[in-house]
């Protein structure tokens, strides 16, 4: 499975996908923790959570058949370009209206991920053989398990330690990594 790594395009693509992920993982955690702490209400992180989810119960399987029929590379750079509009707004104070606009940036950004991931998914097998495929997946999961672990936890403390501003403009950074 490491074997992989040695290859360029497939260290440049984990990489890329590692970064990206993990600076969209750590503001994943900032953005309740900063609706809790405008609103003191744990209700109003777990309305995150389902806004979170809204997308993929509504949509999930429509996401995938869109996705296999229209050009993947534009898919990903519309779900990335939309990504990243949504969150610029919050980069600026906006008073009692803050909390709705997290909420329209979760929504936004799970419907991005609806598209987003299947698209990054299927370039999987061209990026390696067939008989490569098994471990190339065995490594995208294995990242993907480390990101879900390390990235709250870094941006829980770079949020406690900076404040918002910063780890947004890091996930802001974050989009330019991905492939």
């Amino acid at each position: 499975m490491f074997s992989l790594l040695f290859r360029c395009d497939v260290l440049l693509f984990r990489l890329g996908r590692f970064v990206a992920d993990l600076t969209g993982s750590a503001s994943g955690i900032v953005l309740p923790l900063l609706v809790l702490q405008l609103t003191g209400l744990v209700l109003s992180m777990g309305l995150m959570m389902l806004i979170s989810f809204l997308p993929e119960i509504l949509f999930g399987t429509v996401a995938g058949l869109l996705v296999d029929r229209l050009d993947r590379r534009k898919v990903l750079i519309g779900c990335e370009l939309c990504s990243a509009a949504a969150v610029l707004p919050l980069l600026f104070p906006q008073g009692g209206a803050m909390i709705w606009l997290i909420y329209g940036v979760y929504l936004v950004q799970s419907f991005s991920g609806l598209f987003f991931n299947p698209a990054s998914r299927a370039f999987i097998p061209q990026l390696v053989e067939n008989e490569q495929l098994v471990a190339m997946n065995s490594l995208v999961s294995t990242c993907e398990a480390l990101i879900r672990i390390i990235g709250p936890v870094v941006g829980g403390a770079l949020f406690v330690l900076l404040g918002l501003q910063p780890v947004l403009l890091l996930e802001l950074g974050g989009f330019s990594f991905r492939p």
